[in-house]
């Protein structure tokens, strides 16, 4: 009896140590993960200083300094699905498709619609000709923060977490709202989901702080990163092993019942019954 409480005693011990060690692993893996976005937010590292072409069009947008969706927004409504939600899971692709979004802010340097406003200065001030590309962009009296902003529109940070965050409420909603009465329900509440990651991305098109094209990746970015979280690394769609031993009797049985029909035939009875039933025994 003493050995057996033993033994217990050392089993559990060993349960609780695999499972705080695999808490660490977990939290050092989304630590790694989300170093990229950190250097990036952090303003680490410049972003790749491009130049401009004289006369182009799509960066003479006016500075907005209100956001329509901000990103304080984008935070509550990520705590609030981690509550709902795998959190590990969750802030993994998190922490993937933001460090993947600030990996190609700092490697492409792409002018935001707003560039000309935050840098203060004119096609005309610049006294460049038409057409002409122009290496180097000196903006005089302006803010070296905004003008570092101002060099990451490739690719929207706000599309790609709102179409992670919003398309991986609409798969775990998939996977975990399965009452059978609620036919429309679930797919109503998916569409107004998704309908919220896209409007959140064209609020970044009409707020002058991206392209369309910049958008438009972010959305595909966040749309496969919740796809490959949801299926491949979340429990969400994964069904338990049923125990080998709880198994075997059900396929011996179904064995068993499908042996029998195949030997049970009905025969014209040639004495007035019904039919006769031979079976193999």
């Amino acid at each position: 009896m003493e050995n057996s409480t033993g033994r217990e005693s050392t089993q559990n011990g060993r349960r609780f140590f695999t499972r705080k060690l695999l808490v660490i692993t977990d939290i050092l893996c989304l630590i790694l993960v989300s170093i990229p976005f950190f250097v990036s937010e952090l303003k680490l590292v410049k972003p790749y200083r491009r130049g401009i072409v004289c006369g182009d069009s799509s960066i003479t947008y006016p500075y907005q300094p209100l956001e329509t969706i901000s990103d304080s927004v984008l935070i509550v409504g990520g705590i609030l699905i981690t509550g709902l939600s795998e959190w590990g899971s969750f802030l993994f692709g998190c922490c993937v498709s933001q460090s993947l979004t600030g990996v190609a802010k700092l490697s492409v340097g792409r002018l935001r619609p707003h560039f000309l406003s935050v840098c203060r200065v004119t096609y005309t001030s610049l006294n460049c000709t038409q057409g002409t590309y122009l290496a180097t962009v000196n903006c005089p009296n302006s803010n070296p923060s905004k003008i570092d902003e101002a060099r990451k529109s490739f690719f929207s940070g706000h599309a790609s977490f709102a179409m992670y965050t919003m398309l991986y409420l609409v798969f775990y909603l998939e996977a975990r709202l399965t009452w059978s009465e609620a036919r429309i329900l679930r797919p109503v509440l998916q569409f107004f989901l998704f309908l919220l990651a896209v409007y959140t991305g064209l609020t970044r098109v009409s707020d002058n702080r991206h392209h369309p094209s910049d958008v438009l990746f972010g959305h595909l970015l966040g749309a496969l990163t919740a796809y490959w979280v949801a299926f491949y690394i979340s429990s969400m769609f994964k069904r338990p092993i049923l125990n080998q031993s709880h198994v075997e009797p059900q396929e011996n049985h179904l064995v068993r019942t499908t042996t029998a029909a195949r030997f049970h035939l009905h025969l014209p009875s040639q004495f007035g019954t019904e039919s006769t039933s031979l079976e193999t025994a």
